[in-house]
This record gives structure tokens, C-alpha cells and sequence, in this order.
């Protein structure tokens, strides 16, 4: 969700789990709450809100897109396939 939210330039609030951290680190105005009480989520929410608007979150994700890892993909396929069939005997 962190990553969908981003590249929607949708505001994130979260603790850090997985790759958010990381993801979080480079968009100003979301934040990471290392505490997960209530009352700190809540606190870093409504600063979140009161700066209101969008941030730029679609660059900081814009890599993990569909169609960029499907051409990597293929590319590594095509790769492979090429590099065996240049092994193959004459």
C-alpha cells in the first residue's frame, strides 16, 4: 500500500516494516513513526494533514513500474536464452 499510495503523491504515515523506511526516506512530507502507539500515529497523521496537499512520491517508486520490470524481465530471459544457444555446438 506505502508504494501504491507514492505513486498516487498520496501523504504516507507509517512505522517501518519492509521496504518503507527506505521509500519514506526520500519524500518529504510523510513520515516514519518509529512508535506505534496510537497517540504517535495519530500525532504524525494530523501533521501529515495539516500540511495537506501531495507530495512527490511517484519518483521515488517510479523504477517499480509494471512495464520497466516486465522489459527487465524479458530482457533477462532473452539474455539467457541467447547466451545458451551461443554455447550450443556446431
Amino acid at each position: 500500500m506505502v508504494k501504491e499510495a507514492l505513486a498516487c503523491n498520496l501523504p504516507v504515515v507509517s512505522v517501518p516494516f519492509g521496504a518503507a523506511e527506505a521509500r519514506l526516506a526520500a519524500v518529504e512530507g510523510c513520515e516514519l513513526s518509529r512508535d506505534e502507539r496510537p497517540e504517535a500515529l495519530a500525532a504524525a497523521l494530523e501533521r501529515v494533514l495539516r500540511r495537506g496537499g501531495r507530495v512527490n512520491g511517484r519518483e521515488s517508486v517510479a523504477h517499480l513500474d509494471e512495464t520497466l520490470l516486465t522489459q527487465k524481465v524479458v530482457g533477462i530471459y532473452e539474455s539467457a536464452v541467447g547466451a545458451r544457444s551461443s554455447r550450443a555446438p556446431a
